[in-house]
């Protein structure tokens, strides 16, 4: 009988992925649950919170596209 060709790595790796993408997904859709949190705790507005999560967002969908290039 053969031996496979990853050697068992490839749920490692499949676990991995799975889980950086849970994580970083679930940050980007539960960022408004630190909303008010954040601008009572920075002392700032609404509008600064406000672009730090979109720049947050914006740059996943940036990242994104390079790694899609790649």
């Amino acid at each position: 009988m053969e031996k496979s060709v990853d050697c068992g790595w490839s749920w490692v790796v499949l676990i991995g992925v799975y889980g950086t993408c849970f994580l970083t997904f679930g940050f980007i859709q539960c960022i408004g649950i630190f909303f008010i949190e954040w601008e009572e705790g920075f002392g700032v507005s609404a509008q600064t919170v406000g672009w730090s999560s979109s720049i947050a967002i914006a740059g996943f969908g940036v990242a994104g596209k390079q790694i899609d290039i790649v």
